[in-house]
């Protein structure tokens, strides 16, 4: 009697031992039967289910870990144990990198069991994986010794060191994830479902590890900050249990939206769905005042923000392209770091610091870079002007010495006391742009510096005259300042 999976056989010794009844019993236990048949598939398919389901959040959690490039051989490990975990019989796995290069794009390989990427690909294999790559699909090759359409059974054998029959290549937007077998047709649809479903997960790595290559690159200084956004956005895929946890713990405003558009289809307003603890830290705002209610009631005046955070949002939600940005919000008072992305259509969510006081530091830096210019402008200008002043005090003072007419020394007096209050406005001036403490003049001796002077400089004056025939004789003639009353 057949069933849902096999058959139910009941044998008698001798000929016509059941008659109707007996068959219409033998059907009734043959559908009980597949009854219970069809309850074991599905309780089989719900276990391997919830086994995906942990191996997909134990990969995920290592992409969430993700600090540095390195951290990317974890991430294989921990997939390599998620295939394992969730039932799939194979000997190898590994990660075919692809990477935008002009002409034809770079290709690295790395294998998950030797924990180690392996150098000298041949271009051979490179060319396949391209190829797949570029197709978009996934490319199941069930038994190499029956059929190598790629003829690339030598190639990966010399790379792995042992022969394979059965190998998967599933692609994602940055290379693919290769799953091989020594046995031909090892893998089924379930295993096919549940490669992918790791693929996708590895895809997120790998963009993680790109957004940690460049954030490195732009600001190494907020580089951990930097780092729990992003884990923030891979957070959002996770079951609401992972999510909720992470979501209250960062120490990032976070925040999920869902945008308004008008009639024409242009963003006007969004609502807000979600936000986390530290939301309300950063913006004062109160998550009950919040939730469900529009941007434009809970945050008036927010339509006419010159930063435009509703166009900026609306942006993000009409291309899918995430964006990271720094502005400052009117209606708060305060700077915002940002990093917005879609996670679902209609949909934004943003990840954001309060950088208000990063923001006062560098208008500080940059005042204090002008007010070190004005000082340097400032020397330069005093130095100008103590030549030209000195230019006017020298000679009225050298007058006051050789002179006794009273009237020609009281034009003297005035004009010396003239240029000396504008010597020390000058001097003023200086010390007040360069903020140095004022300095006590100390007296010298004129004479001895005059002499010295003259001494330090006679190679110049002299020799060099002397050299073009020029006989050059210095008479000393010293003044003393005389005092006049």
């Amino acid at each position: 009697m057949p069933f849902r999976g096999g058959t139910l056989t009941v044998s008698a010794i001798g000929e016509d031992a059941f008659d109707e009844q007996d068959i219409h019993i033998l059907s009734q236990f043959a559908q009980v039967m597949s009854e219970g048949h069809q309850r074991l598939e599905e309780i089989a398919r719900s276990q391997r289910q919830a086994r995906l389901r942990d191996a997909v959040a134990g990969v995920r959690e290592q992409v969430w870990g993700m600090e540095v490039e390195r951290d990317l051989v974890k991430v294989m490990k921990s997939l390599g144990e998620g295939l394992r975990a969730a039932g799939l019989q194979f000997t190898d796995c590994g990660l075919n990198l692809v990477t935008p290069f002009e002409g034809l794009p770079m290709v690295r390989f790395y294998a998950a069991e030797q924990e180690a990427w392996i150098a000298g690909g041949s271009e051979h294999g490179a060319d396949v994986v391209r190829q797949i790559w570029s197709s978009g699909t996934v490319a199941y090759r069930r038994d190499l010794q029956r059929e190598d359409l790629y003829g690339e059974a030598g190639q990966i054998e010399h790379s792995l060191g042992h022969a394979v029959r059965s190998v998967v290549d599933v692609p994602f937007p940055h290379g693919t994830l290769a799953v091989n077998s020594t046995l031909p047709d090892a893998f089924d649809a379930e295993d096919l479902e549940i490669i992918e479903a790791m693929t996708q997960v590895l895809s997120e790595g790998v963009t993680r590890m790109g957004d940690l290559q460049a954030l490195q690159q732009r600001n190494r200084a907020l580089e951990e900050e930097v780092q729990a956004r992003r884990q923030t956005e891979e957070a959002l895929v996770v079951s609401e249990s992972r999510y909720r946890s992470l979501f209250d713990s960062m120490e990032n405003g976070c925040a999920l939206h869902e945008m308004v558009l008008d009639d024409a289809g242009e963003p006007v307003d969004y609502v807000f769905l979600e936000v986390n603890d530290a939301f309300e830290r950063h913006t004062t705002l109160r998550r009950q005042d919040l939730i469900g209610r529009r941007a434009t009631a809970a945050l008036p005046g927010i339509e006419r923000d010159p930063a435009d955070w509703i166009g900026t949002y609306g942006a993000v939600v009409r291309t899918g392209k995430s964006t990271a940005f720094e502005n400052y919000s009117d209606v708060l008072g305060k700077w915002f770091s940002d990093i917005a992305y879609r996670p679902a259509d209609g949909q934004f969510a943003v990840v954001f610091t309060d950088i208000t006081d990063r923001k006062r530091m560098e208008q500080e830096l940059v005042a204090s870079h002008r007010l070190r210019a004005m000082g340097e402008l400032s020397a330069g200008v005093s130095h100008n002007l103590n030549n030209i002043l000195t230019g006017v005090l020298a000679p009225v003072q050298f007058l006051q010495m050789i002179t006794d007419d009273a009237e020609i020394l009281e034009l003297a007096a005035e004009i010396e006391t003239s240029g000396k209050r504008a010597t020390e406005i000058v001097q003023r001036l200086n010390r007040a742009v360069r903020q140095e403490p004022e300095k006590k003049l100390v007296g010298i001796q004129l004479n001895e510096c005059i002499v010295e002077a003259i001494e330090m400089t006679r190679p110049r004056w002299k020799d060099e005259a002397e050299a073009r025939g020029c006989q050059i004789r210095v008479f000393y003639r010293i003044w003393r300042h005389r005092t006049h009353s």
